[in-house]
């Protein structure tokens, strides 16, 4: 291996020698309004970005959190800390709604407090939490570069950097407590995208689109760094315009001409049932050449309702695949060739055994998605999720990675560090199985409900929670919570919902009914509440364990009202 290649500034200068005016970047504002940088400019302003920071007193190592709404200022301000040599970390911005010392804390959780000096942050929000944040922590500084500026980039491209050096720093996306930040090097950032390309099979004329936030690894990582990296043009938008309008997304894939694009499990299912006809005049989407499902456990159903809504808008079956990562592996852990692999097990020895078989003809049985093979420099296995010892083929366990991507430590955490790293294996907390070299990711391992003494998967209820009329889809949490009185967990499923309290039960009885004719178990309560109740974490997850705590304290407290 060539490591003088293996720095992101010495990349950056070889695109930038080939062709400065080529497009690399393009954001697509509220009103689809693009927005659009050359190598030249985009360097230049990150450039200008990296000068002001350095008047400003931010320094060569110093760890720097981003909290900017997405568009060009964030990424620019990003890519500045980097040619300055600082360690940036993208990081949700907060909202006025959140209190100054809730907003603190979880900073300094994510951070840590030696190492919190300054921030970027939007001129809107700069005001509003730099005093307060002076004020509690002597000596911050919050920041806020000013645009419409460029340098020469020339000098802070050629800056000595070690392929070892901290390039940025990612957060865990954070669905059981306060997100860890992964530590990714120059070296690490550039050989995964190394690995992904090969692994993609990504073409000179590929591009991408993303509506994802760059504070989760998925936007940061593939949609944005492996553009970077791959020299291959990408167009970004925010996730609350896509969010507000998901047919926005379309658009810009048939103007842009996308060929890549990823999104998370639920999005697939999303769009295909929110999407009205009237946002659908004129789209195009044969371009694409992969849809990557990645950040939740594949569903077919979710691929199948897609297929069925797009395809006859160019939408090819051949064109969807799988992918499974972490930030704890830069990203990408596995990647599935076009139409992934399905499985269909029997559902007994799943939910008795651990084991997957084919299930026969007329018996009880789940179908499960594969996430693919496991990319260059990175190795899997599948461990026993209590005494850790590894497991064969078609046994459920606990996924476990180790290789020349995967996590070294967290940044500040020594107790999680050594919590997840044991024998020099990262246990990921995700279940899955292998199977004939591919990998299958069908859930957490502390998401598993122990209902009467078998396994419960979560996501298989909230699937079916999302197909009830009433429910709002993505906005559902499976959770076991503990019954004394029979020693074992029950079931309960809260769903968010925009109706009316008189027709909750007709949501409760739709809900028990789907569960008892596609599985064998029993909901022991379904919870209807107002849209926002559930907890999300910064990724845009349900936060299952703030969640779960939060419907524990209710379940308590209306006990204690009406023993």
């Amino acid at each position: 291996m060539n490591e003088a290649i293996y720095h992101v500034l010495a990349r950056f200068r070889a695109t930038l020698d080939a062709g400065p005016d080529r497009m690399i970047l393009r954001y697509v504002d509220k009103n689809m309004a693009p927005h659009e940088r050359s190598w030249a400019r985009l360097l230049g302003e990150a450039a200008s970005s990296a000068k002001q920071l350095a008047d400003s007193g931010v320094k060569r190592g110093d760890i720097l959190p981003v909290m900017r709404p997405m568009g060009i200022e964030l990424i620019r301000d990003f890519l500045g800390a980097i040619l300055l040599g600082a360690v940036p970390c993208v990081l949700a911005p907060p909202n006025r709604k959140m209190s100054h010392d809730v907003f603190l804390r979880k900073l300094l959780g994510m951070i840590g407090a030696k190492d919190l000096r300054a921030c970027v942050i939007d001129e809107s929000l700069g005001d509003f939490f730099a005093e307060h944040l002076a004020r509690a922590h002597p000596g911050f500084r919050a920041l806020t570069p000013a645009s419409g500026s460029t340098e020469d980039p020339t000098s802070w491209l050629a800056r000595d950097v070690e392929p070892d050096d901290l390039a940025f720093m990612q957060h865990s996306s954070g669905t059981s407590g306060i997100p860890k930040a992964v530590e990714i090097s120059h070296l690490k950032i550039c050989a995964h995208a190394d690995a992904y390309r090969d692994a993609l099979g990504v073409q000179s004329d590929d591009r991408i689109a993303s509506w994802l936030p760059l504070y989760h690894d998925m936007g940061m990582v593939a949609c944005l760094w492996c553009g970077l990296l791959w020299d291959i043009p990408a167009s970004h938008m925010s996730n609350f315009d896509w969010s507000l309008k998901p047919g926005r997304f379309l658009e810009e894939i048939t103007r842009f001409k996308a060929t890549l694009t990823w999104m998370p499990n639920f999005a697939f299912a999303y769009m295909a049932k929110n999407i009205p006809e009237s946002q659908l005049a004129g789209i195009d989407l044969s371009s694409v050449r992969a849809w990557v499902n990645c950040s939740e456990p594949v569903l077919q159903s979710s691929f199948d309702a897609f297929i069925n809504r797009f395809s006859p808008l160019g939408v090819r079956k051949e064109s969807l695949s799988a992918s499974y990562a972490m930030a704890e592996n830069v990203f990408a852990v596995s990647q599935s060739k076009r139409c992934p692999l399905t499985f269909n097990a029997d559902r007994t020895a799943l939910e008795q055994q651990g084991v997957v078989r084919p299930a026969k003809p007329g018996s009880s049985s789940k179908t499960f998605v594969s996430s693919g093979r496991v990319v260059k420099g990175t190795e899997v296995r599948i461990v026993h999720r209590d005494n850790g010892k590894p497991l064969g083929d078609n046994s459920v366990g606990e996924i476990a990675l180790r290789g020349s991507l995967a996590l070294s430590r967290y940044h500040g955490n020594e107790e999680a560090t050594a919590q997840a790293i044991r024998d020099g294996w990262y246990h990921t907390g995700d279940l899955g199985f292998t199977l004939d070299g591919e990998l299958f990711v069908i859930g957490r391992v502390k998401d598993l409900i122990i209902c009467g003494g078998r396994n419960v998967d979560p996501t298989e209820m909230e699937m079916l929670a999302n197909g009830i009329e009433g429910v709002i889809p993505g906005r559902v949490c499976c959770l076991g919570v503990e019954n004394d009185e029979i020693g074992t967990q029950d079931i309960h499923l809260v769903v968010e919902t925009h109706t009316p309290r008189e027709q909750h039960q007709a949501i409760v009885d739709a809900l028990k009914a789907a569960v008892a004719r596609e599985t064998d178990f029993r909901i022991r309560q379904v919870w209807c509440v107002p849209h926002g109740w559930l907890i999300k974490s910064s990724s845009g997850k349900i936060a299952r364990k703030e969640s779960g705590e939060k419907l524990r304290t209710w379940i308590t407290d209306l006990r204690m009202q009406f023993p």
